[in-house]
């Protein structure tokens, strides 16, 4: 894995909400930095579904344009634990901490976006309404033919992973990939560890 994240400042990578003031000057100039309004990074173990999503977003990144289209992970890199500040540690979306387990820290674009159903159902008139529906259905189908193109299948498609970023709403944007499919490793093993992590078992469109 190839990538620019400088592990010894990963304190930088991470801007927590309603944090306390740091007494000291030098920390609250650190979490203001400009790095961390444009980044938000996550720790995953290092396990199919981390391995998945990282895959994936480095496909989509060969894209031409990507970004219009899809919202994925920015960097990623293995991480030690014991590098990380206590603080830090506390808010990880991580059930048990082990030292002897591999983690990733995947760094994302800090978006501001809007959710799918939170634009189209405010929409001030039916008539807007329709007609970006429609819109919205052509600009996803041609989205996800992209990454049949490519390879993948977005194996978990739901209004949860579409949103609108606030600067361009007319278009909506992929997002999640973490379940999405590598066409060409298609087998049991791969479609299983797919299912065991995908929100519901509805059948999705392979």
């Amino acid at each position: 894995m190839k990538t620019n994240i400088e592990i010894s400042n990963i304190k930088n990578h991470f801007l927590f909400e309603n944090e306390e003031k740091e007494e000291n000057e030098e920390n609250e100039k650190q979490y203001k930095n400009e790095e961390n309004t444009k980044y938000v990074s996550k720790i995953k173990n290092y396990c199919f579904s981390s391995i998945n999503e990282a895959n994936i977003c480095d496909i989509i990144r060969k894209i031409p344009y990507y970004s219009n289209t899809y919202s994925i992970l920015e960097d990623y890199d293995f991480i030690n634990i014991s590098q990380l500040h206590e603080k830090i540690i506390k808010k990880l979306e991580i059930n048990e901490i082990n030292q002897n387990n591999k983690y990733l820290l995947f760094k994302y674009k800090r978006e501001n976006y809007i959710n799918f159903n939170d634009f189209l159902f405010n929409l001030p008139t039916v008539k807007m309404f329709i007609f970006h529906v429609i819109g919205t259905f052509s600009h996803i189908l041609q989205s996800l033919l992209l990454l049949n193109n490519n390879n993948m299948c977005f194996f978990n498609l739901s209004h949860e992973n579409i949103i609108f970023q606030m600067d361009n709403r007319e278009k909506p944007i992929l997002c999640n990939f973490s379940s999405s499919l590598q066409i060409s490793k298609l087998n049991l093993s791969y479609i299983t560890n797919i299912i065991n992590i995908t929100d519901n078992y509805t059948l999705k469109p392979l």
